[in-house]
């Protein structure tokens, strides 16, 4: 409850904390490069909470106990969810038979971040 100067009562409000503060924001820049066996690379770029100035030009600092995402794909043959420490996975060439749909998330030490969604042609 919050009370002001010109109050005569005090004004309740509800908030609902989300925590969207302390996950990390979601993956960007994701893309795909078709490799010679059919198969193909899904990579992109982490994002951080602490890291909002590009200080060395190259990668933003990791502000989590280490670096983990949670992969979905989803294809003809159903879903896949991979975990993975590195930011890409594969995608094999039987995967590829139509098109697929990948979902990345990163996880922090709070919880993981909103979804990047990337669809790979077949």
């Amino acid at each position: 409850m919050a009370s002001g100067v010109g109050d005569e009562t005090p004004v309740e409000t509800r908030c609902v904390m989300r925590g969207a503060s302390v996950v990390p924001p979601s993956p960007v820049h994701l893309g795909y490069r078709d490799e010679a066996d059919g198969s193909a690379t899904v990579r992109w770029t982490r994002r951080s909470r602490a890291g909002w100035r590009w200080i060395d030009g190259v990668d933003a600092p990791l502000a989590e106990e280490r670096e983990a995402y949670r992969v979905t794909i989803a294809t003809a043959l159903g879903l896949r969810d991979v975990d993975v420490a590195v930011p890409s996975v594969s995608i094999t060439a039987a995967e590829r038979t139509g098109a697929v749909s990948v979902v990345v998330r990163q996880r922090g030490m709070f919880g993981e971040s909103s979804a990047a969604e990337l669809n790979v042609p077949a």
